[in-house]
């Protein structure tokens, strides 16, 4: 993340990192509102990224490493682990929406693709959608709220 000042109820801290963490960090004190004033700093164009998370097409430093995280992600036993990890499997599929989800569910998220166009929007509503995890969600529409303008439709959709 960029560096950024953290200011809440005027403890000003400058920091240079933030992080996504579903359910909040300890520091947000479990209460959504400061999650979602830690997280406005998260730069979107990475969030937006994890709309392309393939666990089935990542790398890893070492060959045999990835062979064994893609094969331990289908259920292999030890004796199977060396096994060459298939192309494709619908447990790859269930593990890539669900942390899709994860990103998606932050306010950060929502707020950044809520400024994008329809298509980058509706690809954010449709990653929260296949979430398995389910939280409260609040939204705060208002004058000093993260969704000031957002249109009818949209906010019908979220």
């Amino acid at each position: 993340a960029k560096k950024h000042t953290y200011d809440f109820r005027q403890q000003i801290e400058e920091r240079e990192s933030v992080g996504i963490i579903s359910g909040g960090s300890p520091s947000d004190g479990n209460k959504a509102f400061q999650t979602t004033l830690r997280e406005k700093h998260f730069p979107y164009e990475v969030i937006s990224k994890a709309l392309n998370i393939n666990v089935e097409k990542a790398d890893a430093s070492v060959v045999a490493d990835r062979v064994h995280i893609l094969n331990a992600i289908i259920g292999k036993s030890k004796t199977d682990i060396n096994d060459p990890p298939p192309a494709e499997h619908d447990t790859y599929m269930k593990l890539n929406d669900s942390l899709k989800s994860i990103f998606a569910a932050s306010q950060a998220s929502l707020q950044g693709a809520a400024k994008e166009g329809d298509v980058e929007w509706m690809a954010m509503l449709g990653a929260l959608s296949k979430g398995t995890k389910k939280d409260d969600m609040r939204f705060n529409f208002g004058s000093g709220g993260g969704f000031i303008g957002l249109s009818a439709t949209r906010a019908t959709q979220l």
